[in-house]
């Protein structure tokens, strides 16, 4: 047995140029559109349906909130006890998501038995009962989880931080209040569910083993749902950012750490220059390595951790740097966010070896987008959810590899100026202004 000689460092490989499988695309009898995906060397499949209408969208924002949870209390054939104990046995897990714009519930398990779990898969989508006596207790729980998040001065930096960049009377900055959630009522939720069944406004994502068993059963099942109601429009309100840039402070009395949420607004995810910024504020603080990090955490020990995320979608997209420290160091932690958005402007406060290490995190990033069917499928769904063009992940990869120092400072300063960012500070008012 050899000794590895510690003093040489592992040899770095390439990762080559990824190709992304392509899934297979046709429409069930009930104008359904499937996306398809037959792969994977593991008996498993992940089955999941994605209805229009989300967060935004919904009338009564509590019933957004508890659907989710309620329809798999029940069905027309089951309760939720047997709901439980079937998937349960059958090995298999069932999901459900609100997200902004759409509502999507998955089945995921051993193939044979997501076979078997289609009809109550279909039966929670299309027929639940929303038993009134389990929608106390749900709601309870929403609004409990919400109280909580009321205490964290994370959570209320990003509440206010969401009014100021989006607009205070936008749909996607309205905010379920503990009340809101608990005055709920099932009559809410059954109205929302109605809005939101109807095929037509409908997908379906198949990724996994699919056996032509698996496909008939698909047919049989969810390609008989009928509709209820006649979709829910998708809501792409363009958003209003606050015209003040001035700071919005939440008191906490007794914080023990202020957060810090800043941000500000810019292009659609449908705009060619989306991938460039989302590479400039992945080099902003996207990752370990990021601009933020190195300078804010690694060099001052400003704070435990500092991030920075692009959100796009077909309405506009919004930039958002949060993180947590002392109360008193808010002043200088803002300081130096704005001190690395004028730096990442210039193209010279780039290193040959910064730029090979955002590369190799981007191109393994890439990597992992495509190392599994329901990894793949993900990349598919996220064309629905985002609004992304049908060749994105290739586009990614384009650019990935061909970004260069000149490139990121030019997107910077075009759309990351530290003038325009909208900030939102919670913790100790006292100890924030304390001189």
């Amino acid at each position: 047995m050899t000794t590895p000689d510690r003093t040489v460092p592992p040899q770095v490989y390439d990762i080559p140029t990824l190709t992304r499988p392509v899934a297979e695309r046709f429409t069930l009898a009930n104008d359904i559109d499937v996306v398809m995906l037959n792969s994977g060397d593991r008996e498993l499949t992940r089955v999941t349906i994605v209805a229009n209408g989300g967060l935004v969208e919904a009338p009564v924002r509590g019933a957004a909130v508890i659907m989710p949870d309620l329809a798999r209390e029940g069905t027309a054939l089951m309760t939720g006890s047997e709901i439980a104990d079937a998937l349960e046995f059958s090995g298999a897990e069932c999901r459900s998501i609100c997200h902004t714009h759409h509502n999507s519930t998955s089945l995921v398990g051993p193939t044979s038995k997501v076979e078997a779990m289609l009809p109550v898969l279909t039966d929670i989508i299309a027929r639940p009962s929303f038993p009134s006596e389990t929608l106390a207790p749900i709601a309870d729980r929403a609004a409990a989880k919400i109280e909580l998040q009321l205490k964290r001065v994370e959570f209320l930096a990003s509440r206010e931080l969401n009014k100021l960049l989006y607009g205070a009377d936008h749909p996607a900055a309205r905010f379920s209040s503990p009340e809101n959630i608990r005055m709920t009522s099932r009559e809410d939720i059954v109205e929302w569910h109605r809005l939101m069944t109807s095929p037509a406004s409908m997908t379906l994502f198949v990724a996994g083993r699919v056996p032509d068993s698996l496909l008939a059963s698909i047919e049989q099942n969810i390609g008989n749902i009928t509709a209820l109601g006649d979709g829910v429009p998708i809501d792409y309100t363009p958003y209003t950012p606050s015209p003040s840039t001035e700071p919005v402070k939440v008191d906490r009395a007794a914080a023990l750490q202020s957060a810090i949420a800043a941000g500000l607004t810019s292009i659609s995810r449908l705009d060619d220059d989306y991938i460039p910024l989302r590479l400039a504020v992945i080099a902003l603080g996207g990752y370990f390595g990021s601009r933020l990090m190195l300078n804010i955490r690694e060099d001052k020990g400003l704070t435990y951790g500092i991030s920075a995320v692009l959100a796009g979608g077909k309405e506009g997209s919004v930039m958002k740097i949060a993180t947590e420290c002392d109360n008193r160091l808010v002043p200088v932690v803002i300081d130096e966010i704005k001190r690395e958005m004028r730096r990442l402007q210039d193209p010279s406060t780039f290193t040959a070896d910064e730029i090979d290490r955002m590369r190799r995190y981007l191109v393994s990033n890439l990597a992992s987008m495509v190392d599994s069917p329901f990894a793949v499928m993900d990349t598919y769904e996220n064309v629905l959810y985002a609004g992304t063009p049908e060749d994105y992940f290739e586009r990614q990869q384009q650019h990935v590899r061909s970004f260069t120092a000149e490139s990121l400072a030019e997107t910077a300063r075009r759309y990351l100026d530290p003038d325009n960012l909208r900030i939102a500070i919670a913790g100790d008012l006292a100890k924030i202004e304390q001189k």
